[in-house]
């Protein structure tokens, strides 16, 4: 399979200059560039330059997909415009991390898997979907929305807890892990196996609101790092259902400082871009200990890595017998009917068969099946084979129709 990389970047607070679409074209003659996108798809070659330092300078967001099995999703912010502390909790070592740089801080969700198995292929066309569908939980979380760091951080955990990933293991409520194999500081058998109880015991970060409720932009990120839904589910029985509702941060705008007034003032008259969710993100700092208990359940109230599997497995399970439920359901509607319409449908098959065409056939054999289905259920299956039998010695050379009926199996015990 020949190499394939895609990186696409946005700029979704204002256009970029013309000196800025220069540079980019610098980096590439066959750079795909309009004044708020650039895409670049490598079959060979490399991306030139450092894309994490074109991100910073150019853009507010970025995507890297590639065949072998890495998909990044970055996303630059205006430092006054995020709460940096509330990022940290979600940050998994390695894989979900932040970075100051100069006045921007840049989230990285980066998920390496080298044997590339765990993804369906993607072209051009997918790939340029993707970004534009996560784009909105950039600002999601500019407003104090961290379920996409939830999601990522569950897709990370549990896939380092079924690989046994360890290096990738980091909890802020502990001290760090680090895992050495060499001659210096060589694992005995008793460290190997603690490590995997250090993963499972590994515990989830506050869960956000309304996780129950996920936009589209949360479930295109889902598919894009193949994170488990029931998982999801799961996750989700202890997360807070509230409205989405304009806060009264009004209510806060009094504690600024006249000088902190006239500064926001200065900036909106000088076109700051996305100005409203810096603002927002000042007077959300104003809010009680009350609400931050609310909104972060006690460290206590959070579960295992090893509790949500357990709980997937629940959700797994109810999900599927109800499939089955609902499948059963249908099979006894559909066999009610048949059953009411046997002399009918006996005839539709003998015209489907004189139409003497593939598409006949493939009639004629539906309807044998569904026969057949009714009559293991009620137990007539030998006259149901019997009267099949006697139909097809009708059509001795029609091979296509023999064929067929073979293949469904409608005269087998």
């Amino acid at each position: 399979m020949s190499e394939y990389q895609y990186y696409e970047f946005q700029s979704l607070d204002q256009p970029l200059s013309d000196e800025a679409q220069d540079a980019i074209h610098a980096l590439s003659s066959r750079v795909q560039l309009t004044s708020s996108q650039a895409i670049f798809v490598y079959n060979y070659g490399n991306f030139r330059g450092d894309p994490y330092d074109v991100l910073v300078e150019y853009f507010d967001a970025m995507l890297y997909i590639t065949n072998w099995g890495s998909r990044h999703l970055a996303f630059r912010f205006p430092k006054a415009a995020i709460d940096l502390p509330a990022l940290r909790p979600y940050l998994f070592r390695h894989s979900i991390t932040v970075e100051e740089n100069g006045d921007y801080i840049v989230l990285s969700i980066a998920f390496e898997d080298e044997g590339g198995d765990n993804w369906e292929y993607i072209d051009d066309a997918d790939a340029e979907k993707m970004l534009s569908q996560m784009t909105p939980m950039r600002e999601d979380l500019m407003r104090g929305d961290m379920r996409l760091l939830y999601l990522a951080w569950l897709k990370f955990a549990i896939y380092s807890s079924e690989s046994h990933d360890y290096e990738d293991y980091d909890d802020d409520n502990e001290e760090e892990k680090v895992y050495q194999d060499d001659d210096e500081n060589a694992e005995t058998v008793e460290d190997k196996k603690a490590v995997p109880d250090a993963i499972a015991e590994l515990i989830e970060p506050p869960v956000p609101a309304n996780l129950d409720k996920l936009s589209r932009a949360h479930r295109s990120f889902i598919a894009f790092i193949g994170l488990d839904p029931d998982l999801v589910t799961s996750a989700a029985q202890a997360s807070r259902s509230i409205e989405e509702t304009a806060a009264p941060l009004n209510q806060f705008v009094s504690a600024l400082s006249d000088a902190e007034k006239d500064d926001f003032l200065l900036r909106l008259l000088h076109g700051e871009p996305r100005l409203d969710l810096t603002l927002r993100s000042r007077l959300r700092r104003f809010s009680t200990d009350k609400d931050k208990d609310e909104a972060d359940p006690s460290p206590e109230k959070r579960r295992s890595i090893v509790q949500l599997s357990a709980l997937t497995a629940e959700v797994k399970k109810v999900r599927e017998a109800e499939i089955r439920r609902q499948v059963a359901e249908k099979l006894r509607a559909r066999l009610k009917e048949v059953e009411a319409n046997q002399d009918k449908l006996w005839s539709d098959v003998r015209v489907s068969i004189e139409r003497r065409n593939p598409r006949g056939y493939d009639d004629a054999v539906s309807i044998l099946t569904d026969f057949h289905t009714l009559a293991k259920e009620r137990r007539q299956l030998p006259a149901f084979q019997e009267k099949v039998r006697a139909l097809l010695s009708r059509y001795p050379a029609l091979r296509s129709l023999h064929s067929r009926v073979k293949e469904a199996r409608v005269l087998e015990d």
